[in-house]
């Protein structure tokens, strides 16, 4: 049994590098079904931040994208890492990054792992190039780089849970006014757009039911997000300061 995480676990020092740890759990059953599924998750969650770490080490995009390839075919997936992993010896995210620095010091590994593993698991190639266009910016370390893209693939995941459930529900109109004049200002950095114009875009007939909308969807957003984080921290009083370091992470260049 895992033990739960002390103080020096928490958010404010263990900033976004962390995962939810019952889905390491479940990819230590014994479950197969179970553990294949949760190690897909891990990996899918993962392999973005860990291709812009080694980007912002300075390597050239293929020879990074070879790493990741690599890493998460060998390493990972061969060897089993998750199962070695173990919350009572700190944050998930440095054991994972040793692991890969292990990795990347072989430069064998380094120049044969597409060769070696092509066919295995494949990268998205267009996802990465994009990335490449999110490393423009204020400088920032790699491991900061690591912690703003796990971040920004969170906010990814929240925003497209809540515009799938509305657009299930057949209110996918609280979804586009929320998006409107909270999501797309606060990306872009631009001013919201006021009320009046979002009900004639939106054919909304009052001001104040397009105002309730944006609470409604905001409530929604904001559980949903207490949803994810939740397991990161050990209680639920410490979940308001996990999401002020999400914001602080994504604030530092803007999640995009």
């Amino acid at each position: 049994m895992i033990p739960p995480p002390t103080a020096s676990h928490r958010s404010r020092s263990a900033g976004f590098g962390s995962t939810d740890w019952t889905v390491i759990l479940q990819c230590q059953g014994g479950d197969a079904e179970k553990s294949r599924e949760a190690l897909e998750k891990i990996v899918q969650r993962y392999w973005r931040p860990i291709y812009v770490f080694l980007r912002q080490k300075r390597l050239p995009p293929e020879q990074a994208r070879d790493l990741v390839q690599g890493f998460i075919c060998e390493v990972v997936l061969d060897r089993k890492l998750i199962e070695h992993a173990d919350r009572a010896q700190g944050r998930f995210r440095t054991f994972l990054l040793a692991a890969l620095q292990r990795f990347a010091v072989s430069d064998y590994r380094a120049q044969n792992a597409q060769k070696r593993h092509a066919g295995t698991w494949t990268l998205p190639l267009e996802a990465v190039e994009r990335l490449d266009y999110s490393l423009k910016g204020a400088p920032e370390t790699p491991e900061e780089a690591f912690d703003r893209v796990w971040a920004a693939q969170l906010l990814d995941d929240v925003l497209a849970e809540l515009r799938d459930g509305y657009q299930k529900e057949g209110r996918s109109n609280y979804w586009s006014v929320f998006e409107a004049k909270v999501v797309d200002p606060i990306l872009h950095g631009v001013a919201p757009p006021p009320l009046g114009r979002l009900c004639e875009q939106f054919g909304i007939d009052q001001e104040q039911r397009a105002s309730n909308m944006i609470a409604t969807a905001k409530r929604r957003f904001r559980a949903m997000l207490f949803r994810r984080l939740r397991p990161l921290v050990s209680q639920d009083a410490d979940v308001d300061d996990e999401i002020k370091a999400l914001m602080q992470t994504l604030s530092r260049r803007g999640a995009r």
